[in-house]
C-alpha cells in the first residue's frame, strides 16, 4: 500500500476505507502512500481516508474485549487482546475467532495485527507537505460535525492542490 503502481488513469477521487492507512506503521511509508495516491488524482482530486485518532487510542481502548454476532447459520466470537506501544504510536491486537455452525461444526483461528495510530495534526501536516489541502475532518460516517478527540475513528477529506 505504501507504493502504488504508476497511474493507468487519473482519477477524481481516492477512497482508503477501514482503518488501512494505520497498518502503514513508519511516517515515511504513510508519506509515500499520499504521494502516490497524489499521482493518481486529477486537479483537485479528493483523497478520502479513515484513521485511529491517537487521542481516543491511548485514553479509550480496552485491554481485553469479546464481541459475538449470529444469525440463522451461525455464531461468530472474536476475543480480542490488545497491547499499546504509546512510545511508538502502536497497538498490537491478538484476535482469537471461533466460527460455530448452528447444530454442528466449529472453526478456530487466530490473526494478529500490528497498527499504528495517528493523531488529526501529523496527518494534516503530513498531507499538507505532500501537496494536499484538508478540506474536513469528521468523525467516521458523520457529516455533521467536525472530529474532536473522542471521535477512535476519523474521516480525513484532503484536496489535491
Amino acid at each position: 500500500m505504501a507504493e502504488l503502481p504508476a497511474p493507468i488513469e487519473i482519477q477524481d477521487a481516492l477512497l482508503s476505507l477501514f482503518a488501512s492507512v494505520n497498518y502503514l506503521t513508519k511516517t515515511l511509508d504513510l508519506g509515500r502512500f499520499f504521494s502516490g495516491a497524489r499521482q493518481h488524482l486529477s486537479k483537485d482530486g479528493l483523497l478520502i481516508f479513515d484513521f485511529w485518532n491517537g487521542m481516543a487510542c491511548i485514553r479509550d481502548y480496552e485491554t481485553e474485549r469479546k464481541k459475538e454476532v449470529s444469525d440463522e447459520t451461525r455464531k461468530v466470537v472474536r476475543c480480542s487482546r490488545t497491547r499499546l506501544l504509546p512510545m511508538q504510536n502502536e497497538m498490537e491486537i491478538d484476535f482469537d475467532f471461533t466460527i460455530q455452525q448452528i447444530g454442528g461444526k466449529i472453526e478456530k483461528f487466530q490473526e494478529k495485527h500490528h497498527l499504528r495510530y495517528f493523531f488529526p495534526r501529523e496527518i494534516s501536516e503530513l498531507l499538507e507537505s505532500k501537496g494536499y489541502e484538508i478540506l474536513a475532518m469528521l468523525p467516521f460516517k458523520e457529516l455533521e460535525r467536525p472530529a474532536s478527540g473522542d471521535d477512535w475513528y476519523i474521516t480525513a477529506v484532503a484536496r489535491k492542490i
